[in-house]
């Protein structure tokens, strides 16, 4: 579990694709993510029910959902 990752929200962009918004309170780095597209280092593999499924570098993060 990624307990320092911690889900801020999503916004819709152009065409209706959402992107979720992480904030790294080790770093304060903000990451916006698409899920299955790349951004630095991060994926968004999987949304799950109460969970969100990262990966960096071939690493498995979970980060749990606060809604």
């Amino acid at each position: 579990e990624a307990a320092w990752l911690k889900p801020v929200g999503f916004v819709i962009g152009e065409g209706g694709a959402p992107s979720y918004i992480f904030k790294d309170t080790k770093s304060n780095v903000v990451l916006t993510l698409v899920p299955k597209v790349a951004n630095k280092g991060w994926v968004l593999r999987e949304i799950r029910e109460k969970e969100f499924l990262l990966v960096y570098n071939g690493t498995e993060f979970v980060v749990k959902r606060n809604d």
